[in-house]
């Protein structure tokens, strides 16, 4: 039997934070968070979004000296003038909080100690959700199979909303005395309120545009999805793709995938991610300090964290097909990552485990129950090849060919 329509996507945009020499960049607060440089001197505001901060502090008290930074930046204008400059609150590779100026220039040490004591509630407060995040990220990867739904026999369509705000119209700006006795200025409000009524009618045509083609597009996808998947194999491709693309994945994984002539069989390849790759740190604010304490996970909890991942990514894979494309009665999901040869030097993918099952075997799963199944147990219930030890150490495995998948037998 030959395979065709092949298709490889990635199934997760990943959401490892992001990171980079210069430190890890925390997006909660850093709009809020400025100084300001006057004649009588320096001076630290806070407004942390969402903390209910609002400081204003003197940074250069008497027996210092004005900053250089900060003096250089000071408006030329009349005595009091005031030029705010934004501050970028950054997580150091270390765990540290430093602080900079937005355009990139750095800040003295001193001036920091000051910012950082005046709002050093509100800022651990943004360093505890950072790690709360971090931690739940963590927690995801050994979640990825709650989501898998059941195999289904007649597939059900469930509709997307449309989630543009629509435009709300501006009210008309209101003359004074002056606009009313005096016909150009009355003209110029008449013409103000007439552009923002054209800008409002330009902006709720567009919105109204983009609905209609929204809706115009759930109708063709609901055609696709109910009926499509019954005949055309072109679109069976496009609403798996689709379905696998729109799972919030919590690491990049790469799927590839061959839909079978007859519709009736399907062979997936997971380029997945290696273990040492995985996150294995959990993070707390230590003490009563604004740092990041980062502990490593024992290496037996990141190994099992690392196999509730990639075979629950299977098992979740294996229940999209099901319960997506109804004429699929047998599905082949093997699972590779890249690794050295030690012959050639190059790197070559290889299969950490490799799993065959039908429709009607992939029933005994209890789809009401996913909380309390282990993904690693789960695919034992399938033609399994796997090498993996009680403390989840793989070992390379010859997957199941086509030609198994095409006989129907995939057992060692």
């Amino acid at each position: 039997m030959g395979f065709r329509f092949q298709r490889r996507v990635k199934i997760a945009p990943g959401l490892n934070l992001v990171a980079s020499k210069s430190g890890i960049g925390i997006s909660a607060g850093v709009r809020g968070a400025r100084m300001s440089a006057t004649p009588s001197g320096i001076f630290g505001h806070g407004g942390l979004p969402g903390t209910g901060l609002a400081y204003r502090e003197k940074l250069n008290k008497k027996g210092r000296s004005t900053s250089s930074s900060a003096t250089n930046r000071r408006g030329s204008g009349a005595s009091g003038e005031t030029m705010m400059l934004n501050v970028t609150v950054r997580l150091e590779d270390s765990g540290e909080v430093s602080l900079s100026h937005q355009n990139g220039d750095s800040i003295p040490q001193d001036v920091q100690d000051k910012l950082k004591r005046a709002a050093k509630a509100q800022l651990r407060a943004v360093l505890e959700d950072h790690c709360a995040k971090h931690n739940q990220e963590v927690l995801s990867l050994t979640q990825v199979h709650l989501g898998t739904p059941a195999p289904t026999i007649k597939p059900v369509f469930v509709p997307r909303e449309f989630d543009a705000d629509k435009p709300v119209q501006p009210p008309d700006l209101k003359g004074t005395l002056w606009t009313m006795i005096w016909p150009p200025a009355k003209r110029q409000l008449a013409a103000e309120n007439l552009v923002r009524k054209q800008g409002y009618e330009a902006e709720l045509g567009d919105w109204t545009a983009a609905r209609e083609a929204f809706l115009s597009g759930e109708s063709a996808r609901k055609e696709r999805e109910l009926r499509g998947v019954f005949t055309d194999l072109e679109v069976m491709t496009d609403v798996l793709a689709d379905h696998l693309g729109r799972i919030p994945w919590p690491q990049e994984t790469e799927v590839g995938f061959d839909l079978g002539e007859d519709s009736r069989t399907i062979a997936v390849e997971l380029s997945l991610p290696k273990a040492e790759s995985f996150p294995c740190e959990e993070w707390s604010v230590h003490g009563n300090q604004l740092r990041i304490l980062k502990k490593k996970l024992a290496v037996t909890r990141g190994r099992k964290i690392y196999s509730d991942y990639v075979h629950g990514v299977a098992l979740r894979v294996l229940g999209e097909v099901f319960a997506r494309l109804p004429t699929v009665q047998v599905g082949l999901v093997t699972g590779v990552v890249p690794q050295i040869d030690p012959a050639s030097g190059q790197e070559v993918d290889v299969a950490l485990f490799s799993v065959m099952a039908t429709r009607d075997e992939f029933t005994r799963i209890n789809f009401a129950a996913l909380k309390s199944i282990d993904p690693a147990e789960s695919l034992t219930l399938f033609d399994l090849r796997r090498d993996m030890t009680k403390t989840a150490i793989f070992r390379p495995v010859n997957p199941i060919t086509i030609e198994e998948l095409d006989s129907g037998t995939g057992s060692c």
